[in-house]
């Protein structure tokens, strides 16, 4: 049996592990669209108040781990981009090479996420504006805070209540 899992993150590494332990000799095959493997997102506030130093200390296990210890084929830059439930094929393109890919699965699992948009507010800069939901986004936010005496949060409950405890 072949499982593809898309979303390498927590909820969906949290599945595979599942799977290795409980369904031996199952395939696993994870797209992720970036390059880092199950981390705790729920973290991510605490990178901006200083209580966790880096964000290599979020990563729970590298995807190499994943790959060598647990035989999972884990793969980095795998952006799948539709799903086709009656041949069971997901396909995509590899952000690295730009080549596209297709994958036959028996059981398919989807623990990507939601994603963060900015409303279309006409006449406004947007410039500064930064949706965090990844490493690389909160990385990019601590670059841009330096320096910086005012902030607005607009949505991200879980952040502003983790800040207002601090």
């Amino acid at each position: 049996m072949k499982v593809i899992i898309i979303g390498g993150d927590a909820a969906g590494m949290s599945a595979a592990m599942e799977i290795v332990r409980n369904k031996k000799g199952t395939e696993i095959l994870v797209l992720e669209r970036g390059d880092i493997y199950s981390y705790g997102q729920c973290g991510l506030p605490y990178i901006i108040d200083g209580r966790i130093a880096q964000t290599d200390e979020l990563i729970a296990r590298d995807v190499e781990v994943f790959r060598n210890k647990y035989g999972i084929d884990a793969r980095v830059f795998h952006e799948v981009q539709a799903i086709n439930s009656t041949t069971k094929i997901v396909s995509g393109m590899n952000l690295q090479t730009n080549e596209r890919f297709e994958y036959m699965y028996d059981e398919l699992l989807i623990a990507s996420g939601a994603s963060p948009v900015i409303p279309p507010w006409f006449g406004c800069s947007l410039s500064r504006i930064h949706m965090v939901k990844t490493i690389p986004q909160i990385n990019v936010l601590m670059k841009d805070l330096q320096n910086v005496q005012h902030v607005t949060v607009i949505g991200g409950a879980i952040l502003v209540l983790r800040l207002l405890k601090h």
